[in-house]
Order: C-alpha cells, then sequence, then structure tokens
C-alpha cells in the first residue's frame, strides 16, 4: 500500500505545472518528501492541510511499522490513501 500512496504522490506531482531548479536542487540534492510536499503546497496542486494529513498518516504507518503493528501500519497506510484521494 506504501508503493501505492508513493506512486499516487509521484503522479499528482508530475501532473504540476514545471518549475524552475532551485538553489539546493542545484547541489545535487535528491528531493525529499518534505520539499516535494512543499512544492505542490506553493503550485496550488494540494492544501497544507492535505500535506499534513498525509505526513501524519505515514509517520504513524513509519511508526506502527517500526513496532512490528501490521495492522495499525495497514490502517495508517489506508488513512493516508483516503486523504490523498480526495
Amino acid at each position: 500500500m506504501r508503493v501505492e500512496i508513493e506512486a499516487r504522490l509521484k503522479a499528482q506531482a508530475a501532473g504540476a505545472p514545471p518549475v524552475g531548479q532551485s538553489g539546493a536542487a542545484k547541489l545535487h540534492r535528491q528531493p525529499t518528501q518534505t520539499s516535494i510536499a512543499e512544492t505542490q503546497v506553493k503550485l496550488g496542486v494540494a492544501s497544507p492541510e492535505k500535506v499534513k494529513a498525509i505526513q501524519a498518516a505515514m509517520a504513524r504507518a513509519n511508526k506502527a511499522d517500526r513496532a512490528g503493528d501490521r495492522s495499525a501500519c495497514e490502517q495508517a497506510l489506508a488513512d493516508a490513501g483516503r486523504v490523498l484521494a480526495q
């Protein structure tokens, strides 16, 4: 499910209008989920509330995964997927 959510996020980002490279991009740094989310908010592709909700759900999924709680992890990923689909 995590792979599906990340693929959907990338697809949404790919549909955004092109923008120039930032100074950080020219330093050969890889984009992070946070930097991608910030760009999507700036471009109006996603609202700040939606980005925060997805990030919170993904953080819960990561925490549950580290704890070995598969049910909680799957629930958090499902929550992220629902927010993403809105």
